[in-house]
């Protein structure tokens, strides 16, 4: 089944592409998804940035988008097996109480970073746009 195609080389080496293609081809066979929908999916454009190839720095514009938050959680765990838990809860302690005093700071800058990952959305429209212009004005 060759329902997608992966342009991203990182993705095919951690052996992500396979493991979706394997899963969606189990959910077609139990009939949990159909061929339509499959197809509806795969022509369907990114509404991040619609109509826009994908080079490098759209590449990088998708990075920054999925990473602007910065107020975003994450999770604390520990490997060591006995002390392990003790580990964690500290860290968890330490992140709570540093957060009283950066929370407004953290959320001034997650906006600022949104309003700029906005800004570049328009100028990347508008870049494509000028390409447009220049192939057509040097006749191609």
């Amino acid at each position: 089944m060759n329902t997608f195609i992966f342009k991203d080389r990182e993705t095919a080496l951690l052996g992500l592409e396979e493991k979706i293609k394997k899963k969606v081809s189990e959910k077609l066979e139990k009939g949990i998804y159909s061929s339509e929908e499959i197809n509806n999916v795969s022509k369907r454009k990114l509404d991040i940035l619609p109509d826009l190839e994908i080079e490098d720095s759209f590449r990088r514009f998708h990075y920054l988008y999925g990473n602007w938050d910065i107020t975003k959680e994450f999770q604390i765990t520990s490997h060591r097996p006995f002390i392990g838990p003790f580990i964690a809860l500290a860290k968890k302690l330490i992140r709570f109480l540093v957060r009283v005093y950066t929370k407004s700071i953290f959320k001034q800058q997650a906006g600022f970073n949104r309003d700029l990952i906005l800004l570049n959305k328009e100028i990347l429209k508008e870049l494509k746009d000028l390409k447009k212009d220049v192939e057509v004005l040097k006749g191609k």
